[in-house]
C-alpha cells in the first residue's frame, strides 16, 4: 500500500507540474475565445495584435514581475530583462527615455508610484502615507529596510507586510495605466 501511495503521489505531482506549465496557455486561449467573436471589423487588426502579443498585465505572474523590477530598480537583470518592458506604456515612453527600454520602464514604475502619493505635504508617521513612503524610500531612494522601519516607526516584519501590499498597489496602478488608452 505504501509503495502504491508513493507512486500515486509522484504521478499526482507530475500532473500538477504539467498543469502549471499549461495554465498560462489555457488562460490565453480563453482570452482569445472571449475576444474574437465580439470584435468589429475596424478593430480586427488591433484584436489580432492583442492576441498574438498579449499584454503582461494578463499574466498571473504580473505582480511578481513588478516586485522583481522594483527590487532591481537601479539596475539588474530583473529590470533589464523584465517582461514588463513589453507593456504598451513602456513602449510609448521610449522617446522620452532616449530609446532605452530599461530607462522607460523605470520612468513608468516611478509614475505608478507617484500615482499612489497622497495629496499634501509628505508625512512619515501617518497611515495614508505609509505605502507611498515605503515604495519611495525602499525602491526609488534605495534605503535599507532597518532605516525605513525606524523612520516610519514600524517593525521590520510589519514593513515587509506593508511592502507586499504596496507592490500589489503598484501592479494595480500599472494595470490601470496600461488599460487607460486602450482595452487590452
Amino acid at each position: 500500500r505504501t509503495g502504491r501511495a508513493l507512486v500515486d503521489r509522484r504521478v499526482q505531482q507530475e500532473v500538477f507540474v504539467s498543469l502549471r506549465r499549461i495554465i498560462p496557455d489555457i488562460e490565453r486561449i480563453q482570452q482569445m475565445r472571449g475576444t474574437v467573436p465580439y470584435m468589429s471589423r475596424g478593430n480586427q487588426a488591433v484584436a489580432h495584435t492583442m492576441l498574438l502579443d498579449p499584454s503582461p498585465i494578463h499574466d498571473p505572474e504580473f505582480a511578481n514581475w513588478v516586485k522583481d523590477a522594483l527590487s532591481h530598480y537601479w539596475g539588474g537583470p530583473k529590470l533589464t530583462h523584465s517582461p514588463l518592458t513589453k507593456l504598451r506604456i513602456v513602449m510609448q515612453g521610449l522617446d522620452q527615455a532616449e530609446g532605452d527600454v530599461t530607462k522607460a520602464l523605470r520612468q513608468v514604475l516611478e509614475m505608478a508610484i507617484e500615482r499612489l502619493r497622497p495629496e499634501g505635504k509628505q508625512e512619515f508617521v501617518t497611515q495614508e502615507w505609509l505605502l507611498y513612503n515605503i515604495l519611495d524610500m525602499r525602491f526609488l531612494q534605495g534605503r535599507k529596510v532597518r532605516e525605513i522601519a525606524h523612520k516610519l516607526a514600524v517593525s521590520e516584519s510589519d514593513l515587509y507586510r506593508k511592502q507586499r501590499i504596496a507592490i500589489e498597489q503598484v501592479a494595480r496602478v500599472l494595470t490601470e495605466m496600461e488599460l487607460e488608452d486602450g482595452s487590452l
